[in-house]
């Protein structure tokens, strides 16, 4: 790492020493620098560069002829964004701040090499293993490549990250429960949160959207009794606030099974129409960290348990053998409608999938329909192609 030292000219002034090894001369070396900025500047890219002074030579060249770095065109990127959250950019922040200004961040955007620093900084960050997942990796992947591309053709010709091949990573499984399942985990959730738990695994809610809903959304009057979903819980610096929803498509009217009905309507009694629909004990919105702990978690290892209160031993069979999290509710919900022969478009608009896509990508090897949809057509196919038999006449 390179290392800056202050020292004091005669006539008041400062000069600024920045010292670093040198791996290819195999000896310490040093620069000086008038100008404090532009010191800083080349012991980050010294230290980007592992000490190699021509590779940071180049750089230092593009930024005394005022080449904004990346780091620059980052920010920029994310003060003229539009239509996003406040928090949204503060997470691009984030991912700059932690994963990319320290690595390539100083680097001029015309960067002769930029290709090779991207694939270094990919194989770098892949090489933290659990310092960064694979799925943290593609999105701060896409939002660098999205900002690198504000930058073409002003700045360079090409965007070395755009198409860029991530290494494969295998994503955290879905968990489906049976109905028997279902059912043994929710005898271990304490009677004040069945209802919620029932109510995600009959609706498909996500957790934020559910303890977003007021008591005026839910329509049990109507012939099909339903639920509005129009906004979600949102993260923000101070706290939580009730926003939109993830989506567009999320605005959606979902149907509620009617043995759920008489509960609802026990719940809502005499209540505002503004007010939270699903509370805590003191009549707070829910929060997703104090259920997990409190109530799902415990619920889960209750249901995973080798032996019962009583220090009986209990059969696996008769255990879940599962470690859901919360989100499988909604997994859970998606398989029991496919395997009620819902088709995954009603799937689509009842999840609040913004494409259908995303619902086949998901869900679709779920749903037998499809492979059955797929041998018939091929079937269809085949016999229009195939020679007809001679039918034979007899005199």
């Amino acid at each position: 790492m390179a290392s800056i030292e202050t020292r004091p000219r005669s006539n008041g002034t400062c000069a600024y020493r920045v010292v670093w090894w040198c791996p290819d001369a195999k000896k310490r070396d040093s620069m000086t620098f008038d100008d404090e900025t532009e010191a800083e500047r080349a012991k980050k890219l010294l230290d980007a560069t592992g000490g190699r002074l021509t590779d940071a030579t180049k750089a230092m060249d593009a930024i005394r002829k005022k080449v904004p770095t990346i780091a620059d065109i980052i920010e920029d990127y994310v003060e003229h964004l539009t239509g996003i959250e406040t928090r949204t950019k503060k997470d691009y922040r984030g991912y700059a701040r932690n994963h990319i200004n320290p690595y390539i961040g100083a680097f001029p955007i015309d960067h002769d090499d930029l290709d090779k620093l991207a694939a270094r900084w990919v194989n770098d960050r892949w090489d933290e293993g659990e310092g960064m997942g694979g799925k943290t990796l593609r999105n701060v992947h896409a939002f660098l490549s999205s900002a690198i591309g504000s930058a073409v053709p002003k700045y360079r010709p090409d965007n070395p990250f755009h198409g860029q091949r991530l290494p494969e990573y295998v994503q955290e499984e879905m968990c489906f429960l049976t109905h028997g399942e279902f059912s043994l985990l929710l005898s271990q959730i304490p009677e004040f949160y069945k209802l919620v738990v029932t109510f995600l695994v009959s609706t498909g809610l996500r957790w934020g959207e559910l303890v977003a809903l007021n008591v005026g959304d839910l329509d049990l009057l109507a012939s099909t009794s339903s639920v509005r979903v129009t906004k979600a819980i949102k993260r923000a610096d101070n706290g939580h606030y009730v926003g939109t929803t993830k989506t567009r498509k999320g605005r959606r009217t979902v149907s509620i099974p009617p043995s759920l009905i008489p509960q609802l309507a026990s719940l809502t009694f005499n209540r505002e129409q503004d007010a939270p629909l699903f509370t805590g004990p003191r009549g707070a919105r829910l929060r997703e960290n104090n259920f997990r702990d409190r109530v799902w978690s415990l619920a889960v290892a209750r249901a995973n348990a080798e032996r019962d209160v009583d220090g009986k031993y209990i059969p696996i069979a008769l255990r879940l053998n599962k470690e859901p999290r919360i989100h499988d509710l909604r997994h859970t919900h998606a398989s029991w409608q496919i395997a009620a022969d819902v088709d995954l478009p009603t799937l689509q608009k009842r999840l609040g999938h913004e494409s259908y896509s995303t619902t086949v990508d998901v869900y679709g090897h779920l749903d037998p329909r499809q492979l059955e949809r797929s041998a018939d057509a091929a079937e269809a196919s085949l016999q229009a192609v195939m020679p007809r038999k001679q039918v034979q006449y007899s005199e």
